[in-house]
């Protein structure tokens, strides 16, 4: 809550800087920050009874704020994911993911066919 504009811009703007270089889509980012959002709402109404409507009020500007906050963590990341060169995006062929996680290849013969390419 005591997090300036230019706190949040720059964790979010490196932080999506790192999941670009990563390999993760904006789209996927974005929907994560969103999922947690949702998610963090969820559980303050179910722990939070409001049993005055001083309680209310507080919880509905707690409410306000967290958006606030989310609204500006997923304008900075757009940001830094505009701001990341594209030759530093690791691309990962799907297939090889694939092939990976079933168990066909390892992801040792990957790495070291990418080493020599």
């Amino acid at each position: 809550m005591q997090k300036t504009e230019g706190d949040i811009a720059g964790r979010f703007r490196t932080i999506a800087a790192q999941r670009a270089a990563e390999g993760i889509g904006l789209a996927q980012f974005v929907w994560a920050l969103t999922l947690t959002r949702d998610h963090l709402l969820q559980f303050l109404r179910r722990e939070a009874l409001a049993d005055s409507i001083v309680q209310l009020h507080g919880e509905l500007e707690l409410h306000q704020l967290l958006n606030q906050f989310f609204d500006r963590a997923i304008y900075y990341a757009i940001q830094g994911y505009e701001t990341t060169p594209e030759g530093s995006f690791k691309r990962p062929d799907r297939l090889q993911e694939l092939a990976v996680s079933v168990g066909l290849i390892s992801a040792s013969n990957i790495t070291s066919k990418s080493v020599e390419d």
